[in-house]
């Protein structure tokens, strides 16, 4: 018989760069235009998703 797994511990991290909402949604205007993308519709998301700020482990750069 195989021992059941269990979790031994949970915790939160918060990734180390805080991008503003704005700033995500710019960078991401920028990176997918001139694709074959209707990304001025996709992009009220950011507007409508009632957060300010997002966190990456990476900067946006």
């Amino acid at each position: 018989m195989t021992p059941t797994p269990r979790l031994l511990a949970v915790s939160t991290a918060v990734p180390p760069y805080a991008l503003g909402q704005a700033e995500v949604r710019d960078s991401a205007h920028r990176l997918f235009s001139g694709r074959d993308t209707e990304i001025e519709r996709l992009l009220t998301a950011f507007d409508n998703a009632g957060i300010e700020t997002r966190y990456s482990c990476v900067p946006l750069a």
